[in-house]
């Protein structure tokens, strides 16, 4: 392809051809010179640009990573779900949809980078939210997330299942933690199609480890 400038007819758009391809996730560095204003003063211009293109996830590429469904102060003060991106590459979670048994909340233009964790919770929590991690999304009423159990299911922005989880109270380490105030983890990411074992009580002092590294890390063998 020949790369040129075009601009369009009502001098708004400045059409710029490239001779080769972008390279998806990828900052490029764009340096316009001698472009002037309606006074004629001519200067340099440079700006970063960020080219981003996101694959369609497929089963298991985000995980339902941590649950806080029975808070209990003075540990984190509020229901959350933890997403994890396992994968290695990002995804734009606009439109995805989490929800349980009863009702579901559609999801925001956020980027979930690879190996990272995103707070998923009520709008009504934005505030408390905020005091344990800058990573979260409060898009409007959060799933209730039942005590005793509940169904957990993740949806791309097509519909397709990325995540089910079945997740029990009876999963908790013993019956202080069974009681609230107490998050369940997912032990090995790798090994997430097994709940059996893979998932237990947090150990964090504060009871949880919203958008960080759970607390019980570790391989499940199944």
């Amino acid at each position: 392809m020949q790369p040129g400038i075009a601009l369009s007819t009502d001098h708004k758009l400045l059409w710029v051809t490239l001779q080769d391809a972008l390279v998806a996730n990828r900052n490029y560095y764009l340096t316009v010179s001698g472009i002037s204003d309606c006074l004629l003063n001519t200067g340099l211009l440079s700006i970063t640009i960020s080219y981003l293109h996101f694959n369609t996830a497929s089963r298991f590429d985000v995980l339902i990573n941590e649950v806080m469904s029975d808070p209990e102060p003075p540990n984190i003060p509020l229901r959350y779900i933890e997403l994890f991106n396992r994968s290695d590459q990002p995804f734009s979670l606009f439109n995805w949809k989490i929800s349980d048994a009863r009702s579901s909340l559609q999801l925001p233009a956020y980027i979930l980078q690879p190996d990272s964790f995103v707070i998923l919770c009520d709008d009504a929590d934005s505030a408390t939210v905020k005091t344990y991690c800058s990573n979260f999304l409060a898009p409007g009423t959060f799933p209730s997330l039942n005590v005793a159990s509940d169904k957990l299911s993740l949806f791309n922005e097509k519909g397709a299942l990325i995540h089910y989880l079945e997740y029990l109270n009876a999963w908790h380490s013993d019956d202080l933690k069974k009681a609230g105030g107490w998050s369940l983890e997912l032990k090995d990411v790798r090994n997430a199609c097994n709940p059996i074992g893979n998932w237990s009580s947090s150990v964090a002092p504060k009871g949880g480890t919203p958008g960080k590294i759970n607390s019980i890390t570790g391989t499940v063998i199944e």
